[in-house]
């Protein structure tokens, strides 16, 4: 990764310079805690009861989702009324409004459960297909005529080999669908023959552990606003799962798709965390601690990066948490030439983390419930600026509200 010189960059001054960083990670307006609103949808079956044992979350904003509202894939115990069984692990898909605190059942995904454990489902972008993983080993896809219809009985995919525990998603870059997945080393992304049901090509490597000796797990694509996987939250394990309650792994960022660029460790514990996904500023993921696994629930802002070609376009996107829809929630973007050390601004929420910082930035603005604020703008095709980067940051400012936070910081890539 270079840097653009600062001879090409008019406006840019060196306060906050200083040694390479690795950047931040969400701008936190609520920690996470346990929430039970997902569980509350299926905790009539009286082993649920006061337990939750939900393991993981997938959700996906799709056409029939109305304002504020995601479609989510939840993998939990004792699900035989949406199409599981007293025995298994299983899969239930819902409609998830974070915002109201709802979670409303169907069965979308049914079709998905056996006699085996049915386990990591994920929902694909467009929601018209789904992976999952099963006990005997192997991946499973399943695909859907049209969004809120059940999905059809899964068929095995073929091309992982001996792997087992991969932890699948989809996600499309450059308009190409691909299988983002563990490989037990690292995560790596495949081109998928959906409609064969077959990884294709050779698998490339796109994030490594941040921590020594960690194991890169469960990568969530985060899409940017042309439909391209710009980011992964993920988790890595540092202690193995051996059995309930033992086992360390934590959530974190990865802000682009090159290896080499250093990833950020979000919640950092000694207990096992993983397993999440983003709606808007709402952030879920599965915690197995005693007495069971839940969900936790955190607020907070980030936001995407891209990689561009010059001559091209630069997409960004932020998410933040917009409890007054109607009113703007506006976003300034900051530019610098890499990340400094993270510090807290008072009286912004979230830690400052650009060196080099330019003084220019960018406004744009949502007023929708979402919170999800987007920016698009031309990249000059000049080939100096081939193979550089510019650090990103965004100040998301809620003036109705009286509230300011500091989003994660990301990267703009010139190809």
């Amino acid at each position: 990764m270079r840097h653009l010189p600062l001879a090409l960059l008019a406006g840019f001054s060196l306060a906050f310079a200083g040694p390479a960083q690795v950047g931040t990670g969400i701008g936190w307006t609520k920690n996470p805690s346990p929430s039970f609103s997902i569980i509350k949808a299926f905790n009539s079956v009286p082993a649920v009861q006061g337990t939750g044992d939900v393991r993981h979350v997938s959700h996906a904003k799709l056409s029939n989702n109305g304002p504020g509202v995601w479609t989510t894939a939840v993998t939990a115990k004792d699900l035989m009324f949406f199409g599981g069984n007293s025995a298994s692990v299983g899969i239930m898909i819902g409609i998830y409004n974070p915002s109201a605190g709802t979670f409303m059942a169907t069965m979308e995904g049914q079709n998905l459960n056996s006699a085996l454990d049915d386990m990591r489902c994920t929902l694909s972008p467009d929601g018209l297909w789904a992976m999952l993983e099963r006990s005997d080993g192997n991946v499973y896809l399943a695909s859907r005529a049209a969004v809120g219809t059940q999905f059809n009985a899964p068929v095995t995919v073929s091309g992982f080999g001996s792997l087992t525990d991969v932890y699948p998603n989809l996600g499309q870059v450059g308009g190409q669908w691909k299988c983002f997945y563990s490989d037990g080393t690292s995560i790596v992304m495949q081109d998928i023959d959906l409609a064969g049901a077959t990884l294709t090509g050779s698998p490339q490597v796109v994030a490594n552990a941040i921590q020594p000796g960690a194991v890169p797990i469960s990568p969530t694509p985060v899409i940017g606003p042309d439909g391209d996987v710009e980011a992964l939250w993920m988790s890595e394990v540092v202690v193995p799962r051996t059995s309930p309650f033992i086992g360390d792994a934590d959530p974190c960022w990865h802000n682009d798709l090159d290896p080499t660029t250093p990833g950020v460790i979000q919640i950092q514990r000694t207990d096992y965390q993983c397993c999440g996904s983003l709606a808007g500023g709402y952030v879920n993921f599965s915690h197995d601690i005693n007495p069971s696994w839940h969900v936790m629930h955190g607020e907070g802002a980030w936001m995407t990066g891209d990689s561009t070609p010059i001559g091209g376009t630069a997409d960004i996107m932020t998410a933040a948490i917009h409890k007054n829809p109607g009113s703007p929630l506006f976003s300034a973007l900051l530019f610098g030439l890499g990340h400094g050390p993270a510090v807290s601004i008072p009286p912004f929420q979230g830690k400052f983390a650009l060196s080099g910082m330019s003084s220019l930035s960018v406004a744009f603005s949502t007023t929708g419930v979402e919170g999800i604020a987007t920016i698009a703008f031309p990249i000059p095709n000049n080939p100096q600026l081939q193979g550089l980067s510019l650090a990103l940051q965004c100040a998301v400012l809620n003036f109705t509200q009286g509230t300011t936070v500091f989003t994660k910081t990301a990267w703009l890539h010139m190809k």
